[in-house]
């Protein structure tokens, strides 16, 4: 039975050189210093178990969030006709 070993090439040299020439191109590692007490904070509030996946949330929420800005603002800049908009929610009678 062989043991097979992180980062060691399994049975099959190909795939482990194609996963990690995946890995490479898909995927960036990053050293950052993240403070203790905001990341259990953050992993509190998201519910994750994971620094990744807390990470991930925090990065998809602001995202979602500066999305919604843009929204506000566009929706801001734009002139509403409100009685058009009040009829456009009645509804429709068949």
């Amino acid at each position: 039975m062989s043991r097979l070993v992180a980062g060691a090439p399994s049975r099959s040299p190909i795939l482990y050189h194609i996963v990690k020439l995946y890995i490479l191109l898909v995927m960036t590692k990053r050293l950052v210093e993240i403070d203790d007490t905001l990341l259990e904070r953050a992993r509190a509030a998201c519910g994750e178990r994971t620094i990744k996946a807390t990470v991930e949330a925090g990065l998809q929420a602001l995202a979602d969030r500066a999305v919604g800005a843009d929204h506000v603002r566009l929706l801001r800049s734009t002139q509403f006709d409100l009685e058009a908009f009040e009829v456009a929610r009645e509804p429709r009678s068949a």
